[in-house]
């Protein structure tokens, strides 16, 4: 805007952030300071008026804008001034942006240009965020002119916008997986949002109506969405079509008298304006999903053509929609109330159409309104069946085969054959036909198949058909549109399509495919392997003792103990004995400092001197049944008794007849799930300890197993189960680091004053007075993550702590410190109020207000009986 216009020289502190920085809190003393900076927006002022009026006169010209309506008089008081000057240099961002946009491509029309496009996509956004700052400031001026003070600072949180609008990223995540436990309203609102997707109107408008007569939460949110459709604060239409700052204030002023909360049912009879509503909504929660975005655009998914400002231009209906809302809430704005929300959008929707302007650019495109501009794509997505459950269907019905008669055999002996001993595990599974179809493949062969399923990290994801082109092999695809089969006969023949070679294969590459599967690892980076090296020697104190002038880091490492740098796990228990800290998103009071290895025992191997871990976890109830058992079947030898054929056919009798009567007897349920145990097992019962413990290297890596993540701290090198929360800035982190332990040798002198003071008298964070350490009520101790004052400003989050007297401590201080800034708790002290952290879930104070409330109940019971 300076290279082509003569723009006023503009202060520093105009473009800060926060209006709070600005003005600060001396405007009352006449601070010099604050002085200058009303001087310099008394003179900056009529420039700015200037500049906005030569870009709205330009716009005029452009694009047919409305006529310039000066600022006019206005409070001389010096709050006012500043922020009249940021206002106006907001209204000036505006203005630049609708000149730019209109020289690429006028209102109504799209540029064909890839470049000319997101340059246009990048002015949306650019406008759509000076819109929000010019109101921002308006709506903070209009409030100190009509009350005398404003509820808070200039920020987008203080008015309707785009930006404020709620996140449920995380809820629209869980469409194929609402089974999970989500409350009523959570169910309600992703009903809404999985819907309004779909290519046709079929069951939208019953749907609508119920979750808004049933769900107050989902009916607000809505509300609020089309309340930024109509006052035009989104990157989805032109800038020329958004109204000033002055007509969205007053439009602004009129919904609060008339709020559209109150209307949302009306709106059900204009279901199609409601579903435009919702998809504009929806655009902004995905739009930063560009990786989710990018593989739904290949399913064909139509959330994938929601796309947003500024990394793509709002599809062509997304924009006709948005522009038919701005120009609804200028219809109601024209007609000073007379019309009715309801009506002027009913009417800017029957009136979508290509712009009457008969000129045509031959560089833009006209926007037309299609009601299936989604495309005919189906809002659920198919979930692929993986190849490994398709060979798992076929390995488990040819194990079936030879177990079942075996199975009625050992019943009429009296015997439940459940499970195996080793030799008639050998001979079942030897007598497998898919098991012996593999077999038929050479060793280069399947090693060659084994390489290509571990390289591969989708593997176990893949489907047949994928499967099978992977290997070479086509014309092989599950009879199933999602990729698998119909059944384990359908699997038996989409395999055979391949014939023995290709179809031995396949099964083999989905076995080793599902091994990888049971065992994720992830590479962490190079950094991240840096750091927790670093970390661990520290940890283990291998810089200290093992140390000699030199040696590197990963020299060091190899003085340090394998438990404390490879994940332990006893493969029978399936148990991890790594001192493990438990702190994502679950409540635990014990501090951890450990690195040893519980429950498991140091076993050397005599010829090899190789030391191992082992599980010293004592049998378990279910190992003494399975080894008792298989030493009856041993014992019993039932493969070398004959058949009592007559036994065996009333058997069968007596089963399908309880059957076709309506009252079976579970012997097909007791089939089935004995099979799928002796399947499943081994082919001897194993005893924890018996064998050495499965250890994983974890150094630079993340580890899932059994649908467990663990993983390194970055910073103090413990284990951890890792969950979202485990993150300080971009490293991984347990949130429990000891700072002292780690840094015995090598303090940083930046922190350096707080192990000076870490045994001082702690100071009461409000009134500053030092506790006295004598008998009486002691000082609290209270977490306080965003606090920043004194030795805080040096510690992560995690490690703050606050201090409190008892004269002013309270007991929802410990709730509020982890969600609410010390300024905000020490003002409520000073004038006796109480926050509303009930809002908050999970606390310590609401479990035990909630004991406090239990007991007063009994006490009330007690006295009533005692009464009666």
């Amino acid at each position: 805007m300076a290279e082509q216009y003569d723009v006023p020289d503009v202060p520093e502190w105009i473009m800060q952030d926060r209006l709070e920085v600005v003005i600060g809190t001396e405007l009352q003393t006449g601070n010099q300071g604050t002085e200058d900076k009303v001087e310099q927006a008394r003179v900056l002022i009529p420039n700015l008026e200037r500049l906005e009026r030569e870009l709205l006169g330009e716009q005029a010209v452009a694009s047919s804008s409305s006529d310039v309506q000066p600022v006019g008089a206005h409070e001389q008081g010096s709050v006012h001034l500043i922020c009249l000057a940021r206002l106006l240099l907001g209204a000036c961002c505006e203005a630049f942006a609708c000149v730019q946009s209109s020289s690429i491509s006028k209102a109504g029309f799209r540029p064909t240009d890839v470049t000319a496009s997101r340059k246009l996509a990048r002015l949306y956004s650019d406008a759509s965020h000076a819109a929000t700052w010019t109101s921002a400031h308006a709506q903070y001026i209009h409030e100190l002119l009509a009350y005398g003070m404003a509820m808070h600072g200039p920020c987008i949180h203080s008015i309707p916008c785009e930006a404020s609008e709620l996140d449920l990223s995380e809820l629209y995540s869980h469409r194929f997986n609402n089974n999970s436990t989500l409350s009523v309203d959570a169910t309600k609102m992703l009903s809404i949002l999985t819907r309004c997707t779909n290519p046709g109107s079929r069951g939208w408008d019953g749907a609508l109506k119920s979750t808004l007569e049933s769900s107050n939460t989902t009916k607000r949110v809505l509300s609020d969405a089309l309340l930024v459709s109509l006052l035009g604060f989104n990157s989805c239409i032109h800038p020329c079509t958004r109204m000033r700052w002055r007509d969205r204030l007053a439009l602004k002023s009129y919904m609060e008298k008339n709020n559209p909360y109150n209307c949302m049912m009306s709106l059900c009879d204009h279901p199609m304006a409601f579903k435009e509503c919702v998809r504009r909504f929806l655009s902004n929660v995905t739009s930063s999903a560009l990786a989710s975005n990018a593989a739904l655009a290949k399913l064909e998914h139509p959330v994938a053509s929601l796309t947003a400002c500024p990394t793509n231009l709002p599809t062509d209906g997304l924009q006709c929609s948005a522009t038919a809302f701005a120009n609804a809430g200028k219809m109601v704005l024209g007609s000073r109330g007379a019309s009715g929300v309801i009506e002027s959008i009913a009417s800017a929707f029957s009136s979508i159409a290509p712009p009457s302007d008969d000129t045509e650019d031959p560089k833009s495109k006209r926007l037309v309104w299609k009601v299936g501009y989604l495309g005919k794509g189906t809002a659920s997505i198919h979930h692929k069946i993986p190849a490994t459950k398709v060979a798992s269907n076929i390995w488990s019905m040819a194990f079936r085969c030879n177990f079942i008669p075996f199975w009625a055999h050992s019943a009429t002996q009296n015997l439940r054959a459940f499970r195996l001993n080793a030799t008639q595990y050998s001979a079942l599974h030897g007598m497998n036909a898919a098991t012996n179809l593999t077999l038929i493949l050479t060793d280069e062969e399947r090693m060659f198949i084994q390489r290509r399923a571990l390289k591969e990290p989708s593997a176990g994801l893949m489907t047949l058909q994928e499967a099978a082109q992977l290997l070479g092999i086509n014309d092989v695809r599950g009879s199933s549109c999602n990729g698998g089969a119909k059944g384990a006969m359908d699997a038996v023949q989409s395999i055979g399509e391949a014939g023995s070679k290709g179809a031995a294969a396949v099964l083999q590459f989905c076995r080793t495919a599902c091994i990888s599967e049971s065992l994720l690892i992830y590479d962490l980076g190079e950094q991240t392997r840096r750091l927790q090296t670093t970390a661990v020697v520290k940890r283990a104190l291998a810089d200290e003792f093992c140390a000699q002038e030199g040696m590197t880091t990963d020299e060091l490492i190899e003085f340090v103990p394998k438990h404390t740098k490879e994940l332990c796990v006893c493969i029978e228990c399936k148990r991890v004995t790594n001192a493990i800290c438990i702190d994502g998103g679950q409540r635990s009071n014990v501090c951890f400092n450990e690195i040893g290895s519980s429950g498991s025992m140091a076993s050397t191997d005599c010829e090899t001197m190789e030391m191992t871990l082992r599980c010293a976890k004592r049998p378990s109830a279910s190992l003494k049944i399975a080894t008792a058992f298989e030493e009856e079947m041993s014992r019993r030898a039932i493969e070398q008794v004959d058949c009592n054929h007559q036994a065996l056919s009333t058997m069968m009798l007596s089963s399908a007849g309880s059957s076709s009567a309506g009252s079976s007897n579970g012997v097909s349920s007791r089939v089935r799930r004995d099979a799928k145990t002796a399947l499943e097992q081994r082919s001897c019962s194993v005893a924890c300890g018996k064998e050495p413990m499965l250890s994983i290297p974890i150094l630079g890596r993340a580890v899932c197993l059994w649908g467990e993540w663990y993983a390194l701290c970055s910073y103090c090198g413990c284990f951890m189960r890792f969950h979202p929360v485990n993150k300080f800035g971009s490293e991984l982190c347990c949130l429990r680091c000891d700072y002292d332990m780690l840094n015995r040798r090598n303090k940083h002198t930046s922190l350096s004053c707080i192990s000076k003071t870490k045994n001082a008298a702690p100071m009461c964070r409000y009134c500053g007075r030092v506790d006295p350490r004598r008998s009486g009520a002691r000082w609290r101790a209270v977490k306080a993550p965003l606090d920043t004052s004194g030795d805080n400003a040096l510690l992560p989050p995690p490690l703050r702590i606050v201090h409190f007297c008892p004269q002013h401590f309270r007991n929802w201080i410990p709730s509020c410190m982890k969600t609410m800034h010390t300024r905000v708790i020490l003002s409520h002290i000073v004038y006796g109020a109480r926050p509303c952290y009930k809002a908050i879930p999970d606390t310590e104070y609401d479990d035990m207000q909630k004991e406090s409330d239990k007991n007063m109940n009994k006490k009330r019971k007690r006295r009533m009986r005692k009464g009666m």
